[in-house]
Order: C-alpha cells, then sequence, then structure tokens
C-alpha cells in the first residue's frame, strides 16, 4: 500500500494513503522505502531504500523472504 508522507498523492498510485504515523512505527528514515510486511506474523522488512530497477527490487524481495538463504 503506498503511503504519502508528504500528502501529495502521485497520480500513477491513486491507492496511496497519507502517513498517519506508519513511517515513525516502521521506523522508516529514508525515502522512497518499500517494505516487505507480513501481518500474520506482525514483521515487517526493508526491501529498498532509494530508487531501484524492477529486476534488482525482484532480486532483493526474493533474498529478503528467503532470508538471504543460498540458492545451491
Amino acid at each position: 500500500i503506498p503511503v504519502s508522507v508528504d500528502g501529495v498523492i502521485n497520480p500513477l498510485l491513486p491507492d496511496s494513503r497519507t502517513d498517519q504515523g506508519q513511517a515513525q512505527r516502521l521506523g522508516v528514515k529514508y525515502f522512497p522505502a518499500m517494505m516487505l510486511v507480513d501481518p500474520k506474523q506482525g514483521s515487517v522488512r526493508p526491501l529498498s531504500y532509494g530508487f531501484i530497477s524492477q529486476d534488482d527490487l525482484a532480486k532483493q524481495f526474493l533474498n529478503v523472504s528467503e532470508d538471504f538463504k543460498p540458492n545451491f
């Protein structure tokens, strides 16, 4: 779910919400930030800070979701 910390909703992300303290609760200090959230476990893991290519994001998602376990 996209969250806007400055109150500006990007037209490319129309389902964005304005920050209601989420950034502070998650400890986000650098933007843009992308987090992997598991509501059932209550876990939050950072995927990226700053801009990242789609290919690198896919690799990072796999690494984080598998706790960086070797793939061999």
